[in-house]
C-alpha cells in the first residue's frame, strides 16, 4: 500500500483571494492552511500584511475557506506565549477540519 500523498507546503507563497494578495511564510494549498510571522523590528517591517488583510483572513476562516496563523512578534513576549498561540491555532485547526 502506498503512503498518502503529502500536501507540500510552499515557503514564501503568494496567497490570492479576491482583493487580498499577500505573501505567507508557508501555505499548504490542498489543505488551505498557512502561517505568517510578522516582525516589527526586522526586514519584515515593510510587509503586505495590514489590518485589512488580517480581517480578510478572519472572514475566510469563518467561511471555512482558509485558516492562516498570523503571529506578530510584538504579541509574543516569550516562548510560553508563542506556544499558547500555536496550541490555540492547533485547536482551531482541528475544529475547522471537523467542520469541512
Amino acid at each position: 500500500m502506498l503512503p498518502p500523498k503529502r500536501d507540500v507546503t510552499a515557503q514564501r507563497a503568494q496567497f490570492v483571494d479576491a482583493d487580498l494578495i499577500v505573501t505567507l511564510d508557508g501555505y499548504a494549498p490542498k489543505r488551505s492552511i498557512g502561517y505568517s510571522f510578522i516582525s516589527h523590528s526586522d526586514v519584515d517591517v515593510v510587509t503586505d500584511f495590514d489590518e485589512g488583510a488580517e480581517v480578510a483572513f478572519e472572514q475566510l476562516a469563518r467561511d471555512s475557506q482558509s485558516l492562516v496563523l498570523i503571529i506578530h512578534d510584538t504579541d509574543m513576549p516569550n516562548t510560553d506565549a508563542l506556544e499558547r498561540r500555536i496550541d490555540a491555532y492547533s485547536d482551531q485547526l482541528n475544529a475547522w477540519h471537523q467542520e469541512t
